[in-house]
């Protein structure tokens, strides 16, 4: 008995060593080759092959000694062609399960036709499509951020069968070469949200034909200055960004926020956003879209209906940020059942507009506001010496109430006036202005003295002496105001120039 147990712990400890990290294996089923390089989680990379199939599949899993490996890469030149290979033009098919490709990993490989990238792969070497000269459609990973080149090789350089290729919006570089010689190139979609670096030659011994289309707003004068294009398009995406959100369309008119800069302190949600000449309403709000910005502050949403939040994970929780919503709005986004009362109980607050008041001089007189964010009253106060006229817009409520809509600038027109006059001195008992409107010619029932146009800006236009009569044809139309003095004594009257 313990000769068989010996001999079970030497068979165990035998398998053990076998099954380390570094260890080769061989599929015979897909004709690969393997090394270990995990053993918790279990895991392999392809590191070779021997392959005369017309699909070149690539497993997700294999099993050697009864444990179950996840094929989890594709190794440094693993799949590149080889003398002995008899296959005939062939797609190849990369499983989920592959997270990284190494360099070189294709090249050369002149039976591959077609292939489709994974959007698991997030890490890609360089050259990995050198001089796949049969190569006439690819898918690249939304999840890569460069195309780089390997040993001199660009990562399409001498694939001369590609016809277009679209460069995924994760990509910011690609290297030296990378569509070096790819003679039957015609068309380059390039959907990066900033244009992505280039490097030297990238677009060498391409026909001059090609069309670029990019995305609607974004600069890429650095690629108008690389090679020739026919002609450059632009393209309304699916995924863009505006400044430090990023929007993904859910219809023809809608669109929803699913990312914002790390980084920002302040947000405004727009009502709408314009890409490629089209507006689109900022509808809902996606899963974790905001959840990764911890530094923000304050956030604006100008929705007056509160837009839709998918689930507890749109923000960063905790969350201090305050909201501010508009005129109106609070009760909606402060509901219990509302996911925006969630995230902001007691920092939401409602955004009143702005009230900008002035004088045509301040020594005339001063106006005071007081605003809630729908209404504001406005109240002029004349100094000693002088007269409130009206508005700027010709009313002359005072008092005055008006109901917001926006941002909103209001002037007082102030006039010296002696107060005797309000009395209505003998001077200018009888006096009368006519006719009123007018369209040039005002006579007055009397001589007077002194008489001054005044403009609703406060600004005096004209000045007469000694006048019966006065001629305000040059002047545009609109309301304007007649200061008369007689002696020591002053009035003013309102005038209608048509």
């Amino acid at each position: 008995m313990k000769k068989i147990l010996t001999l079970i712990c030497t068979l165990l400890c035998a398998n053990v060593l076998l099954a380390q990290v570094g260890t080769e294996l061989y599929d015979p089923n897909y004709r690969l080759y393997y090394s270990i390089t995990s053993m918790n989680p279990p895991e392999v990379k392809i590191i070779d092959h021997v392959n005369n199939k017309e699909i070149f599949e690539i497993p997700s899993q294999i099993t050697y000694n009864g444990q179950i490996y996840t094929v989890t890469a594709i190794g440094q030149g693993a799949l590149r062609r080889k003398s002995q290979d008899g296959v005939i033009e062939s797609p190849f098919i990369i499983p989920n399960s592959i997270t990284s490709i190494e360099a070189d990993a294709f090249s050369g490989q002149i039976f591959m036709t077609y292939i489709t990238i994974p959007n698991s792969v997030t890490s890609i070497g360089g050259g990995v499509f050198y001089n796949c000269s049969r190569l006439t459609s690819v898918t690249l990973s939304n999840n890569i951020t460069s195309l780089p080149a390997y040993g001199g090789y660009g990562f399409f350089e001498g694939c001369d069968s590609l016809t277009s290729i679209t460069i995924p919006n994760s990509v910011t570089s690609i290297g030296n070469d990378a569509f070096r010689n790819c003679s039957s190139l015609t068309s380059v979609t390039c959907l990066a949200e900033t244009a992505p670096t280039i490097g030297s030659n990238v677009f060498e011994y391409t026909p001059d034909t090609k069309t670029l289309m990019v995305a609607c707003g974004v600069d890429y004068s650095s690629w108008e200055d690389s090679t020739t294009w026919a002609n450059i398009q632009y393209t309304d995406l699916d995924i863009f960004r505006i400044g430090n959100l990023r929007y993904e369309k859910i219809s023809n008119t809608e669109v929803k926020i699913i990312d914002c800069n790390d980084s920002v302190t302040e947000i405004i949600i727009p009502l709408s956003v314009e890409q490629c000449g089209i507006s689109y309403n900022v509808t809902s709000i996606g899963s974790g879209a905001f959840a990764n910005c911890s530094f923000l502050q304050n956030i604006t949403c100008l929705a007056t209906t509160p837009p839709t939040l998918e689930d507890n994970t749109v923000f960063p929780y905790p969350n201090i940020a305050s909201l501010t919503v508009p005129c109106g709005s609070l009760e909606d986004y402060s509901a219990p059942t509302s996911y925006w009362n969630v995230f902001f109980s007691g920092r939401i607050s409602e955004n009143g507009y702005n009230v900008e008041v002035s004088v045509n001089d301040e020594t005339f007189g001063s106006v005071a506001v007081e605003s809630d964010c729908s209404t504001a009253t406005l109240t002029a106060t004349a100094s000693e010496g002088y007269v409130f006229l009206s508005w700027n817009d010709e009313n002359t409520d005072n008092p005055r109430t008006v109901a917001l809509t926006s941002d909103t600038a209001f002037s007082a027109i102030f006039a010296l006036i002696d107060e005797s006059s309000l009395s209505e001195d003998a001077e200018f008992a009888e006096l009368s202005v006519y006719p009123n409107p007018t369209r040039g010619k005002v006579t007055f029932s009397q001589a007077i003295e002194k008489v001054e146009v005044i403009d609703l800006s406060g600004k005096t236009v004209q000045t007469y002496e000694n006048a019966n009569e006065i001629n305000i044809e040059a002047l545009p139309a609109g309301v304007y105001h007649l200061r008369m003095t007689i002696g020591d004594k002053t009035t003013t009257r309102k005038v209608i120039k048509e």
